[in-house]
């Protein structure tokens, strides 16, 4: 469970809840490892209550925090970018109608080939060729000022059926087990050498 500098965290009718401390102006990183076989097709999916401020679904992650992320407001503001030493925002939206306000909303990024495909609610936001995975580290990441909640985490291969090319092709998910069941956690600047294992 969260508690360190960044982030505190806890577990509370099977729910995880992950608020930022604010600690140095920093936003906060929680994740697990979990191997993925970046030549298969994937997919990542979350359900995640914004309950103050902004927070969202980080993917590819490596050693030094640069990630992918698809970041929302409790102002239903969606967003998607690549955030290392500064964000990138591939995807810029104003007030998004498929994210709702104070629910779990659904998100979901499925890599079909080379694209990645990004879902919220099961509405179909957009599709980006530009993304190359760095890092197996999936997780969260909650604002300055933000709380987040998680009902689920999951990360599955798709694969297709066998079927004539003239039929349509049906996608079916096969569960990827974590690397390791534990969660770390950091701020996008994390002190050298200071990164709580939990």
């Amino acid at each position: 469970i969260t508690d360190n500098q960044y982030l505190s965290g806890k577990i509370l009718n099977g729910l995880y809840t992950i608020k930022c401390k604010n600690y140095k102006s920093a936003t906060g990183l929680a994740y697990i490892p979990v191997e993925i076989d970046q030549s298969q097709d994937f997919e990542i999916e979350a359900s995640i209550r914004i309950i103050r401020g902004t927070g969202g679904l980080v993917f590819g992650m490596d050693e030094k925090f640069s990630h992918y992320r698809v970041e929302f407001t409790d102002k239903t503001e969606l967003f998607v970018a690549k955030s290392s030493s500064t964000i990138d925002k591939l995807f810029a939206g104003t007030r998004n109608p498929n994210v709702k306000p104070g629910i779990f909303n659904k998100v979901v990024v499925s890599k079909l080939g080379n694209i990645y495909y990004v879902f919220i609610n099961d509405v179909f936001v957009k599709e980006f060729d530009n993304i190359k995975l760095d890092g197996n580290r999936i997780g969260f990441n909650v604002g300055l000022n933000s709380e987040i909640s998680i009902d689920n985490l999951k990360v599955s291969y798709l694969e297709q059926n066998a079927t004539p090319v003239t039929a349509s092709n049906v996608l079916t998910n096969k569960s990827i087990t974590p690397a390791n069941e534990g969660l770390k956690n950091n701020s996008s600047q994390p002190e050298p050498g200071n990164e709580p294992v939990i």
